[in-house]
């Protein structure tokens, strides 16, 4: 890993109620050819994950893999499904991506806007991803 702070700062509306929450990491960032890689380790819950994050001019692709693992594809074009797997079990999540702004070559951000469906309850997030390069 490079030492690169990775920030993770998700603004969740959930029946009007905004919650914030962050996640912070140390990694990599890496570019090869139109594709961003985004390689970090992260504590959550006081559960470590380790991420993956794959992102082109179109879409998003976030791997996690640890204690709670998921691979969850951000696509503007169609909603897409996914399992959330946790120690508890695992949960069926739908994703429908509303915006991606992908701004890594000029200001080191990344920005997912769409809302997740799990048990039939609906959220809408605003994800931003933030490459603090050294």
């Amino acid at each position: 890993m490079d030492n690169t702070i990775i920030k993770v700062i998700n603004h969740q509306t959930i029946d009007n109620d905004t919650d914030t929450i962050e996640e912070k990491g140390v990694g990599s960032c890496r570019s090869k050819g139109n594709k961003h890689y985004i390689i970090y380790d992260a504590i959550s819950d006081g559960m470590k994950s380790h991420v993956t994050i794959i992102a082109d001019s179109s879409t998003v692709r976030i791997r996690r893999s640890g204690a709670q693992s998921s691979e969850m594809l951000y696509d503007t074009s169609r909603k897409t499904a996914f399992s959330y797997s946790t120690p508890y079990g695992a949960l069926e999540m739908e994703i429908k991506t509303i915006r991606i702004v992908n701004a890594l070559e000029s200001e080191n951000r990344l920005r997912l806007v769409y809302t997740l469906t799990m048990q039939g309850q609906k959220t809408y997030n605003d994800t931003e991803i933030i490459i603090e390069r050294n």
